[in-house]
């Protein structure tokens, strides 16, 4: 989706952060991601680094993008980010 429409379904989801997914991780950010699995890699990289999803997208804001649900708890303490793809259509249909 083109940025625009990630930032729509990026506020509309803000209800989901302090809720807990199946697998039991909070979501306690929502992101903005590249779709294209490299480019979301060396997204990640930034974010595990630098903790600014702002910052580490400006590179791909003309690309494809998602939206995630984050958990960052285990970023701190484990060095992992555990995350959730946010499909727009359940979010708009919510």
């Amino acid at each position: 989706m083109r940025y625009d429409e990630a930032v729509a379904v990026k506020n509309a989801s803000k209800h989901l952060i302090g809720t807990t997914d199946q697998q039991g991780y909070q979501v306690t950010d929502i992101i903005i991601v590249p779709s294209d699995q490299d480019k979301r890699n060396d997204f990640l990289l930034c974010y595990i680094q630098n903790r600014d999803a702002r910052f580490c997208l400006i590179d791909y804001l003309n690309d494809d993008l998602i939206v995630m649900g984050v958990d960052t708890t285990h970023l701190t303490t484990d060095g992992v980010l555990f995350y959730n793809v946010i499909q727009p259509e359940l979010v708009c249909a919510g």
